[in-house]
């Protein structure tokens, strides 16, 4: 069966410091490592335009195969009228939040179907047996995961990905189901 890992991005600079040069900090660099030790292989790496997803799959030691819009521009600034930018982060159930807003359709059902859209192709780009991995953003993970397991009782998912932090699902060809999660 084939399978899917999806991380959110490692720890970035703060301040001024963000401004240049990489956009991770060297925390995030180590911690990037040492995750990227205890998983893969992967057959295929998506990364957002963002550089702090393509350089967290490097940190980790994987290249990236394609770097996607993940639904930054309009859709994004749209989907913040639903869900507040780190909303996740004040809400007891943070899953929840996303289930419902996506329950009423609009621009955050349009980003979560955006995530499962790309989710599933990068899947599919692998042979039976492989994983491909996707290092994507706060909000876009939980509510990506929301989307591609919608059956689930989100109320028992916890608190919100936090860096580095995601899930392993299983693809059998039509749906996604829960392989593990991968908290840190």
């Amino acid at each position: 069966m084939r399978s899917l890992e999806i991380r959110r991005h490692s720890h970035t600079k703060k301040g001024d410091t963000r401004k240049d040069g990489s956009s991770l900090s060297s925390e995030g660099v180590r911690a990037a490592r040492e995750v990227g030790a205890t998983i893969g292989p992967f057959a295929f790496v998506v990364a957002s335009i963002i550089p702090r997803t393509v350089e967290t799959a490097i940190a980790m030691g994987f290249s990236v195969d394609v770097c996607v819009d993940q639904g930054g521009g309009p859709l994004w600034g749209a989907s913040l009228e639903e869900v507040p930018f780190h909303a996740q982060w004040e809400a007891e159930e943070p899953f929840v939040m996303y289930a419902e807003a996506i329950a009423r359709g609009g621009a955050m059902r349009d980003l979560a179907d955006l995530q499962l859209a790309m989710w599933t192709d990068a899947v599919g780009r692998v042979s039976e047996d492989e994983a491909a991995l996707v290092v994507t953003h706060g909000g876009l993970i939980d509510s990506g995961l929301v989307r591609a397991l919608p059956d689930a009782d989100h109320a028992t998912w916890g608190p919100p990905i936090s860096q580095l932090e995601g899930a392993r699902l299983t693809y059998d060809g039509a749906s996604f189901a829960l392989g593990e999660w991968r908290r840190l």
